[in-house]
């Protein structure tokens, strides 16, 4: 793996002869995050591993398309941001290791698929975004979605979305009947909330588009974004069919 990845993943290029296992410099460790992993064989390893499959996923994702590599890179600094936030032990970090291990693998597993499966949960996260802010001001803000997807037939599918803003919590949220055609899921609305949405796909991902009409969403909030799909599951609401 080269500097310049390491650097992304964890800031620091793998240049120290302390840690072996660790995918930074543990002589730069500034984060109390940092030191615990440097401290502790297992978390070396297990950030190690985590390094190693981001790598085999970003690449596959720069395979299939720029925005798929922008949504993987966001996701993963997020999860790191949220890794050094809320680590308080050995334990909780290593399962926090565990799971994105696992969301990893299943990012690998679908990148390599031989066909798009669309029935699913899909999330993204948009960092440092902010409303009405100075041209190159930065808030810190983050905005997530969730896209559920249940494929009903061949030219149906129920979707359901809902987008969040951490400062000020659900900005928007829909739920229906779409279509699709050649692959691409359309989504109308209803004449109380017209909505111009389409949703295509790469094998990891959807791409989600939102035309003229503001859906329903709040603060001028905008769901086009890339959304990682993160598994195959789906909740019993969006299971049903409306």
């Amino acid at each position: 793996m080269n500097c310049a990845f390491r650097r992304f993943v964890a800031a620091y290029c793998l240049i120290s002869p302390l840690v072996a296992a660790a995918s930074f410099d543990c002589a730069k460790a500034r984060t109390r995050t940092e030191k615990l992993i440097c401290s502790d064989a297992a978390l070396s390893k297990a950030d190690e591993r985590m390094a190693d499959a981001y790598e085999n996923a970003f690449a596959l994702a720069g395979q299939s398309s720029p925005q798929d590599a922008e949504a993987l890179k966001l996701d993963q600094r997020a999860w790191l941001e949220e890794r050094t936030a809320s680590s308080t032990g050995t334990a909780p970090l290593l399962n926090a290791y565990k799971k994105r291990l696992d969301f990893l693998d299943y990012y690998i597993t679908n990148a390599s698929a031989s066909d798009v499966r669309m029935t699913g949960t899909y999330e993204y996260r948009k960092t440092n975004f902010c409303t009405n802010c100075e041209p190159g001001k930065k808030s810190g803000v983050t905005q997530t979605g969730t896209l559920e997807i249940n494929r009903i037939s061949d030219g149906a599918a129920r979707i359901s979305l809902s987008i969040r803003n951490t400062a000020r919590g659900e900005v928007g949220s829909l739920d229906g009947r779409a279509s699709i055609k050649a692959g691409v899921i359309t989504y109308a609305g209803d004449s109380a909330s017209p909505c111009n949405l389409t949703i295509r796909f790469s094998k990891a991902a959807a791409i989600v588009t939102q035309g003229d009409s503001d859906c329903g969403f709040r603060m001028g909030t905008d769901a086009s974004a890339t959304y990682i799909k993160k598994s195959d599951s789906i909740s019993p609401a969006t299971r049903s069919t409306p």
